[in-house]
């Protein structure tokens, strides 16, 4: 007796219900960015992003050295605090460390956990001019953009996955199906 049709039958609603599967859960952590409306995925809480930042900040400060006490790092705090108090954002628990290196850059890491390099400082002559840097990188925190990206690195591995059982289940490997 020749079960191939069947078998083919039973692979192709496999595949079709794991396809289906995989967009509900894109379709799932479908999110408007806030403030600018845009269409973004978000897969990770509040919660979740705060204590990946928390986490990702313990370690960056374990790598690098982290100024406080000085006039530099009290302009950090006192700039973002000023931003953070208009940022609409009090689950948040920001943070602004200034981290002793010459580079000319800053960062956000989710949750409100924000580093300025004294290198920018260096540069940075205004408070304004500080401003526009640290606010920049608020923004991030605020659109999300680290959860959005943590996100998209999910749903690609999920995909990865599922094409994989999928190519394993078509070629009959019941090892791969399972």
């Amino acid at each position: 007796m020749d079960q191939g049709p069947r078998v083919s039958a039973r692979r192709i609603r496999r595949l079709a219900v794991l396809a289906l599967c995989v967009l509900l859960l894109g379709l799932a952590g479908c999110a408007k960015a806030p403030y600018t409306g845009r269409s973004q995925l978000i897969m990770y809480s509040d919660a979740d992003e705060a204590k990946m930042g928390l986490a990702a900040m313990q370690q960056v400060l374990k790598k690098e050295k982290e100024v406080t006490g000085t006039a530099e790092s009290a302009r950090v705090e006192r700039v973002g605090r000023r931003i953070a108090a208009v940022a609409e954002r009090p689950q948040y628990r920001w943070e602004f460390h200034t981290i002793e290196k010459d580079v000319v850059n800053a960062f956000c890491l989710p949750g409100g956990k924000v580093a300025v390099y004294t290198g920018l400082l260096d540069i940075a002559d205004t408070d304004a001019e500080l401003a526009a840097v640290v606010g920049h990188e608020v923004a991030h925190a605020l659109a999300r953009h680290s959860n959005e990206k943590m996100s998209r690195a999910r749903m690609v591995q999920v995909g990865q996955l599922a094409a994989m059982v999928g190519v394993a289940a078509a070629g009959g490997s019941s090892q791969a199906a399972q």
